[in-house]
């Protein structure tokens, strides 16, 4: 009988191969499987009306992986066939007799097929087979006659017949095309090309497969993997139960801050009514005494009208004089009515900002940011100060403004000035307009062709990239256009200023098409120029179209964005990447402006999703920064040593502040 161990590993390994013989579009069993280049197979017509629904300009991402395949010559169907697959359902019957064991002949029926000794063999065998230490850690399928995924023969003893000829056997692989061929395909697409025999081909591509396979490395790997896996699972078991404890802590924080503000609430309305309650007893003695004064003076004052009207010499004299010496008392007394009446206390509500609410409650802490930040720590020494990105931000609007009189022609570049000044390019027009974060037009130059994207100097004065044109422009202090270069080999698309270890250096990015063309497939670069406009160095990165680049100052690295990858790759100075965004971490993703800020993040346009995200360096998606539900069309994004984020959409421009939380 089987032992217990390679039962588990023998139904473990079954239940794959049900699940690998399964197409993952239609989750039936393959028709015609086809092969993409990332080795993942589907029924050629799952995969053609995939290809119908969802393909992008020559290209599609894999239903498995999501990885960027280019559709080949022909379509789909020129995919190389999945000749296994293909057998082992040519081969399944519910009624196919017994497979006799291998080793012991054909009176012992076989329960597994061994994957790694192509072998068929029986129960006892694969006791064995488990308990040799040479063997313990092959792979083993189980056998079941009246099973339609089962009936796994021997692959290498299987005749392989070719898809396009009927009843001809695969004899030849063509080496250029890298396609398995009969007699009859040799002598007619494949007839100039270098052609090897196909069993020779296949023994050395066994022996040098089989050489990865048994890498030790590989399987200490693979281990690694699964284990990561698990953590995953773990951690995903896990999440829901921490989620729920944070949103307590939140609610029970926040039940604590309202009870300090309802404490204080009620001492401050207590003081009120102290302050109160005092200035009401001090202004009600105050009237009495005003009330009693009042009555006097105008007694005075009526007695002196009556002696004037009736009285005698003799009342002068005995009256006259006390009188006259208390109405003079009130004349030289500064009028009463001048007089403030203030009735008591005045509650002045504080200014709460979004940073003070923040600082109350608290933040968000992401893990994965906090470990970076360590590691960097540990490897960069104490005399590196590392710099890692906030987890969030926000933003405060200050305005918004039209630019220009075509309110559909995107602002495809923005470049900050300083002092609150950015010059602003509007894509498919000549003109560059210098704007204020107050939104006053300053100035407006013609350049003379249609503009892409735009850069302060060190100088102060700005270089313009037009794509259509493949030149660069000048634009110096007194506002004169010049050639900085009159003709590019490829359109010019993003360009950004830095300081290299021999002056400054302008840094540009290239493509085989414009920013409105048919995209093409890796021919985009990165080249850098000196002050004069002289190549300095060449290709220092590779992409597909590099619409937009921005450097951070103060590391060196710069970032891209390949509008027809769907990628963001941060690079060090020398082109070296760093980090990888997009495809994987975006379903639909098309990157456009792009810029660092100052708190170690990255902001991207996402054009598909008309939004503005917030990326880390290190790999991480911080947050969404901005919903254009309010803007249409956003397009570039630029960000200032004033804290400004300039924003660009169809024929606006808009500035907002960046608060750190």
């Amino acid at each position: 009988m089987t032992s217990e161990k390679g039962k588990s590993q023998v139904k473990e390994t079954n239940n794959d191969a049900k699940d690998e013989n399964k197409c993952q579009l239609c989750s039936k069993l393959f028709k015609k499987p086809k092969l993409t280049p990332c080795y993942h197979t589907f029924c050629l017509e799952c995969l053609e009306n995939y290809v119908q629904k969802f393909s992008r300009v020559g290209h599609f991402k894999c239903p498995t992986c999501k990885g960027d395949i280019t559709i080949p010559k022909g379509g789909v169907k020129t995919f190389q066939t999945n000749f296994y697959v293909d057998q082992i359902h040519n081969k399944t019957t519910p009624n196919k007799p017994q497979v006799p064991c291998d080793i012991c002949g054909p009176y012992k029926p076989a329960e597994t097929f061994c994957l790694d000794c192509d072998e068929n063999i029986c129960a006892a065998c694969t006791a064995s087979h488990m308990k040799m230490k040479i063997t313990s850690d092959h792979l083993l399928a189980e056998l079941a006659p009246y099973d339609n995924t089962a009936f796994l023969t021997r692959k290498s003893r299987a005749p392989l017949y070719c898809t396009y000829h009927s009843g001809e056997e695969i004899t030849i692989v063509c080496k250029q095309c890298k396609h398995v061929l009969c007699k009859l395909c040799n002598t007619d697409d494949h007839r100039n090309h270098a052609v090897k025999g196909f069993f020779d081909e296949a023994g050395k591509a066994k022996l040098k497969l089989k050489t990865m396979v048994e890498n030790s490395y590989i399987k200490t790997n693979l281990k690694s993997q699964k284990d990561y896996v698990e953590k995953i699972k773990s951690e995903l078991v896990n999440l829901p139960k921490r989620m729920k404890k944070d949103i307590r802590k939140v609610e029970m924080h926040v039940k604590k801050l309202h009870a300090m503000l309802e404490a204080e609430k009620k001492n401050i309305e207590k003081q009120i009514r102290d302050e109160y309650f005092m200035k009401t007893s001090q202004m009600q003695n105050e009237l009495v005494e005003c009330q009693k004064k009042y009555d006097h003076n105008r007694s005075l004052l009526t007695g002196a009208k009556e002696l004037l009207d009736s009285g005698d010499d003799q009342d002068y004299i005995h009256r006259g004089s006390s009188l006259y010496d208390s109405l003079a008392i009130l004349n030289m007394e500064a009028p009463a009515a001048d007089k403030k009446v203030i009735g008591g206390v005045r509650f002045e509500p504080a200014n709460v900002t979004s940073e003070m609410i923040f600082a109350l409650i608290g933040r968000i802490k992401d893990p994965f940011l906090e470990k970076v930040e360590q590691e960097e720590e540990n490897e960069a020494g104490p005399q590196f100060q590392v710099r890692v990105a906030r987890a969030r931000v926000g933003v405060v609007h200050i305005f918004s403004k039209e630019v220009g009189t075509v309110m559909t022609t995107a602002v495809s570049g923005i470049a900050p000035m300083g002092n609150g000044r950015a010059w602003i390019a509007s894509s498919g027009y000549p003109y560059i307009r210098l704007v204020d974060v107050n939104g006053t037009m300053l100035e407006i130059v013609n350049i003379g062709c249609n503009v892409d994207d735009l850069t302060k100097t060190n100088l102060g004065g700005c270089l313009v990239t037009c794509s259509g044109k493949k030149c660069i422009k000048y634009v110096n202090h007194q506002l004169e256009v010049s050639d900085f270069i009159s003709h590019t080999f490829q359109h010019p698309h993003g360009i950004f200023s830095r300081v290299g270890l021999e002056g400054e250096e302008i840094v540009v990015s290239f493509s085989d098409f414009t920013s409105k063309g048919t995209p093409g497939y890796g021919n985009g670069y990165i080249d850098v120029f000196n002050a004069k406009g002289d190549l300095i160095k060449n290709t220092i990165s590779r992409h597909q179209q590099p619409i937009r680049i921005d450097t951070d100052r103060p590391s060196g690295d710069y970032c891209v964005a390949d509008l027809s990858a769907g990628t963001i790759t941060v690079h060090e100075e020398d082109g070296k990447v760093k980090s990888l965004y997009g495809k994987q971490t975006f379903d639909t993703f098309t990157p456009y402006g792009i810029c660092f800020d100052n708190q170690c993040g990255i902001i991207v346009v996402d054009q598909e999703q008309n939004r503005i995200i917030r990326l880390s360096r290190n790999g991480a998606f911080l947050q969404t920064l901005i919903e254009g539900n309010n803007m249409r069309g956003i397009t570039s994004v630029a960000f200032d040593e004033d804290n400004y984020l300039w924003i660009g959409s169809e024929g606006m421009v808009h500035v907002y502040r960046l608060v750190v939380h």
